[in-house]
């Protein structure tokens, strides 16, 4: 039934995005002005875990004068936490572009705002993801520069830190409830897509 045709000549998807024409204009452009300002967000966020990963002095590399762990632990947690937040960061922002830039110039109902919607949830997830790496990056580069500094200093932040995240997923929790049924939804229907395309049955 998706490719018969009513007495004008029109699919039920052509159809839709003719009577929906208005809605499906602004569903879109809210989501392309949603995924822009996300997009500044990542690239700050990446230019500063660049830039902090160039800017720490590296030297006295086996000293164990830092709590816990020698100086050259310290900079492997450093520089791995920036390389896979920057990483995260950098497909966080791949999935925002893909929602601001549509992937059919000449019909730009080839794409579904659920499509859509689901990029960008998968682009807030890698976002938050290299947010939560950078904290990481933040307490070995506290440690490298700050080493004279007492060790309950180190204490304060990692609990600084815990707080805002149990605070965080406290206030948002349905938010990230909803995030990860939307994720699901979708793994399930491109699997339903992928087994119909091949002739199984779902």
């Amino acid at each position: 039934m998706k490719t018969m045709r009513n007495k004008v000549g029109l699919t039920p998807k052509e159809l839709f995005y003719e009577t929906h024409e208005s809605l499906h204009k602004e569903s879109i452009s809210g989501l392309q002005a949603t995924a822009n300002t996300l997009l500044v967000v990542a690239t700050l966020i990446i230019s500063l875990g660049i830039t902090g990963g160039m800017t720490i002095p590296i030297e006295n590399i086996h000293s164990r004068n830092t709590p816990f762990f020698s100086r050259k632990t310290w900079y492997t947690f450093l520089f791995v936490s920036i390389a896979f937040g920057t990483c995260l960061c950098v497909s966080s922002m791949f999935f925002y572009a893909s929602v601001i830039l549509p992937v059919c110039w000449a019909k730009a109902e080839e794409e579904s705002v659920r499509l859509r919607q689901t990029k960008l949830i998968f682009g807030n997830v890698s976002l938050f993801a290299s947010l939560g790496l950078m904290f990481p990056a933040l307490i070995s580069a506290s440690v490298l520069i700050f080493e004279f500094l007492s060790s309950w200093i180190l204490y304060f932040i990692c609990g600084l830190g815990f707080m805002v995240f149990v605070v965080h997923l406290t206030l948002d929790y349905y938010r990230w409830i909803g995030i990860a049924g939307s994720v699901l939804s979708y793994l399930k229907d491109f699997q339903r897509r992928e087994q119909q395309r091949y002739g199984q049955s779902p």
